[in-house]
């Protein structure tokens, strides 16, 4: 597969695959204030934080190598509304069910428009955090239901279960966050949209590229980027691959380009673990962030 042959949005018509991000579980707020401007490179994904990025002026190219991803934010970019994706037809079922549960009295749009941290954690813990809620959550974020929405690889290696790790990254988050300026919290608890349709001038300075993120920059000229937000591919990348990434990285970066890593792994870094509290998804255990120097 070459860059060449799949230049913009072109994917074979017989190539597979599923949507499993219908929205990113990114805050796009912090790579458009953390990237220079200029040319970035973002990981398509469902074209959240492209779109985010394109609205801030840049010029970003967006790569992915599952072909209904790519589709899907094409489709998005001539006007499409946002669908569910397989996480988030997983997250619905589990809101709904815990609607008929654990948190059938309580009111989940005022828990939304709080604004005070402790407030926030204090309701939680004595509203929402019940033992159904946990049980609940574990049988949605269990390794047989990660792996049916098709996001397992990159759960793997965080340090304890998952349902466990996210429960109480939200419950750290909300001590952080004022709920009623935080668009992930709601989309979290009442399914709520962030983002609907691109505008026709942010649609435009995006170029969608179907090719593996290596491929494609290995094949890019040298110190032909800016940015790059990569998401958190390399949870689950093995060693080989990422090494490669890092060095294609190192490679297409101009002086003093930014890159951007997530990871769902607990930072072993302070100031990478300060910089993922920032995050109002609330999901993220380390957000790295390098300085390139450029070719050398």
């Amino acid at each position: 597969m070459t860059d060449a042959a799949l230049r913009g949005t072109e994917v074979p018509p017989d190539a597979k695959g599923r949507v499993v991000f219908g929205r990113m579980y990114e805050d796009a707020a912090l790579d458009v204030a953390l990237l220079p401007a200029g040319r970035v490179l973002s990981i398509a994904s469902a074209g959240d934080t492209a779109l985010e990025l394109a609205r801030a002026g840049r010029e970003v190219v967006a790569v992915d190598s599952n072909p209904a991803q790519i589709r899907y934010v094409q489709a998005r970019l001539d006007g499409a509304a946002v669908e569910p994706g397989s996480v988030g037809r997983l997250l619905g079922r589990a809101r709904a069910v815990l609607a008929r549960t654990a948190w059938r009295r309580a009111d989940i749009p005022a828990f939304c428009s709080l604004s005070d941290g402790a407030e926030q954690q204090r309701v939680w813990r004595d509203t929402f955090d019940t033992r159904l809620f946990r049980g609940v959550l574990a049988v949605a974020l269990s390794p047989a239901s990660v792996s049916s929405a098709g996001f397992a690889a990159f759960t793997s290696g965080v340090g304890g279960r998952f349902d466990t790790v996210m429960r109480n990254r939200l419950h750290d988050g909300l001590g952080l966050h004022p709920n009623r300026d935080n668009p992930y919290l709601r989309a979290l608890l009442l399914g709520e949209q962030i983002q609907s349709v691109a505008d026709p001038a942010s649609a435009r300075s995006i170029d969608l590229r179907y090719i593996d993120l290596v491929e494609y920059l290995e094949s890019a000229p040298a110190g032909s980027f800016d940015g790059f937000t990569l998401s958190n591919v390399a949870d689950g990348a093995d060693a080989a691959y990422l090494a490669r990434l890092e060095a294609a990285v190192d490679r297409c970066a101009r002086p003093g380009a930014v890159s951007i890593w997530r990871t769902f792994r607990r930072s072993d870094d302070a100031a990478e673990r300060e910089l993922a509290a920032r995050d109002r998804s609330l999901f993220w255990g380390g957000i790295r962030v390098v300085t390139h120097r450029g070719p050398q």
